[in-house]
């Protein structure tokens, strides 16, 4: 009875990893909006450091004008950055990237470190696909 169990469990452990990327697959926009809304908005790169140089004074009346918060380095303007932001899925990790051509510039100038969860987006993350993991391994211990 236990020989039975101790299989499934290690059958398991060897399928954690796929299970875990399978449940970050379905909540590609969790991923997505935890970097875009829950760090950069916020002015944090995803070391959870405020995105640094801050704006300058032209840029801060444009934003002012437009009605949008110029006390922190969104790196939002028209949105488009925002919505070109995209996870692509390996077999046992994920990676943050932004198909808009505006990145490379961006990311020179404040720094490389815009695309990427910090540790509490990354705690969220956790949070918010632990259900989905439990009922994935659950189906795949019991199939």
């Amino acid at each position: 009875m236990f020989d039975k169990l101790i299989r499934q469990l290690e059958k398991l452990e060897r399928a954690a990893e796929s299970l875990v990327i399978e449940s970050a697959k379905d909540n590609e926009h969790l991923i997505r909006s935890l970097n875009t809304f829950g760090q950069l908005f916020k002015g944090l790169d995803a070391q959870g450091d405020e995105i640094r140089p801050p704006y300058r004074p032209r840029t801060i009346r444009r934003k002012q004008r437009k009605g949008q918060p110029s006390n922190r380095v969104t790196v939002k303007d028209t949105g488009r950055f925002y919505v070109s932001v995209v996870v692509v899925f390996a077999e046992d990790q994920f990676l943050i990237v932004s198909k808009d051509p505006k990145t490379e510039g961006l990311q020179r100038k404040y720094g490389g470190q815009l695309l990427g969860l910090n540790d509490e987006s990354l705690q969220l993350l956790i949070d918010g696909i632990r259900t989905d993991f439990f009922m994935k391994s659950k189906t795949f211990l019991f199939k």
